[in-house]
């Protein structure tokens, strides 16, 4: 009998974001995998007060939403709280319930803190109880907002409370392990790292690349904690070199494109605006090397898939990056923030097309590694212990 795993997730599936992608390809692994799956994302755009935001319209993930229930997930909504995304987790608990009622659930994976009012009643009812750990902990601690009395305690009882009671872990890096552990204060024991699924669009053979290097990309979110207003400050001290940056991703655009004016150097920055993924690799495969400077990364979608497409990889020695990307062998790595450096970087892998050329096939060859690695399945191998552990610990079979 296929196990019924049921996905929570805090935001609207159209909200765009390395988490949602990992929701999404996870939920479609774990089908592939062999396990019925519920998703239950909150219709929220953001972890935000009253007055909350309206949460965004279907139609923004309608394919994503029909891609999903194509390949057998049920897809169940949920209200976000009026009040505050502290209590979102209310209308979780009131769906499992009648979720447990209705049939057997082996497991309930959440994302962030969904969980943090439903893991007394899945423990009543002998079902595992997971924590997707993909979350940038260290920024989040650090926010603006933290150094209130209330916003302490909120995070104490519900974001690190979750952590610490939920059966497991799944860390998506070693260094989102390590956040868990030291800022949460979760058992090293509970927490096993497993990177999130890749997909093998990116993926390409070896590249046969020659020549000068001057096709560059940057693709994520237009927002500054993404480095892209770095790139654009350390382009402008690259004038008199050759090179024609591409940039793809949603956010504010028009912050880029002053910048770039700023630099004098619009005319060789190209806005793509959102891509499809189909689209996405295309621009891949024409590029020569990626930039991409974010401050934090709980993992690096972007980076890995880069290094799959063959690029090498400028980045920022941030958060998980160096866990994927390797200075001097794979990419280069330059402190968050240091635009000097970064130029310093990109200039060097303009002048040597040969050693950037090498850089991306040992990148994509690394990359290659995690993608034929199976998340899903070492998920709900990581399910089946805990339940088997259960039945020894009962002396019986575990409802």
């Amino acid at each position: 009998m296929s196990p019924h795993v049921v996905l929570t997730y805090p935001h609207a599936l159209a909200v765009a974001g390395g988490g949602t992608v990992h929701c999404v390809r996870l939920a479609h692994a774990l089908r592939e995998a062999g396990a019925d799956v519920t998703l239950l994302p909150i219709q929220s755009r953001s972890e935000s007060l009253f007055p909350r935001p309206a949460p965004p319209h279907d139609s923004e993930a309608r394919k994503v939403v029909d891609g999903l229930t194509a390949a057998g997930v049920d897809i169940q909504p949920l209200p976000q709280h009026p009040l505050a995304w502290w209590f979102d987790g209310v209308a979780v608990r009131r769906r499992l319930r009648a979720l447990l009622d209705e049939r057997p659930v082996e497991a309930v994976l959440g994302w962030w803190c969904e969980l943090a009012y439903s893991i007394g009643l899945l423990s009543s009812r002998n079902v595992f109880c997971g924590l997707l750990a993909a979350a940038p902990y260290s920024l989040w601690w650090s926010r603006p907002s933290r150094p209130h009395w209330l916003h302490r305690e909120m995070d104490e009882r519900i974001v690190a409370g979750t952590a610490r009671r939920v059966s497991r872990v799944f860390a998506n890096s070693s260094h989102t392990a390590s956040e868990v552990v030291d800022l949460l204060g979760v058992d090293p024991g509970r927490v096993e790292v497993i990177h999130p699924p890749l997909s093998g669009m990116f993926s390409r053979p070896r590249r046969l690349l020659s020549g000068k290097i001057e096709r560059l990309i940057f693709f994520g979110r237009l927002r500054a904690e993404k480095g892209i207003l770095d790139l654009i400050e350390a382009l402008g001290q690259l004038e008199s070199e050759q090179w024609q940056l591409r940039v793809a991703g949603a956010g504010d655009a028009d912050a880029v494109a002053r910048a770039a004016s700023r630099q004098g150097i619009m005319d060789r920055v190209t806005l793509l605006g959102q891509l499809e993924p189909a689209q996405l690799a295309g621009e891949l495969d024409r590029a020569q090397l990626a930039v991409l400077p974010s401050h934090t990364e709980s993992f690096g979608f972007s980076v890995v898939e880069a290094q799959l497409a063959g690029l090498p990889v400028i980045a920022c020695d941030a958060g998980a990056v160096g866990d994927i990307c390797r200075d001097g062998d794979t990419g280069w790595l330059v402190p968050k923030g240091r635009v000097d450096r970064l130029a310093e970087a990109i200039r060097q892998a303009l002048s040597d097309g040969e050693e950037t050329i090498r850089r991306g096939e040992r990148a994509r060859d690394s990359a290659h590694r995690l993608l034929l690695e199976s998340p899903a399945e070492r998920i709900l191998q990581s399910i089946d212990a805990w339940r088997s552990s259960r039945v020894s610990a009962s002396g019986g079979i575990v409802s």
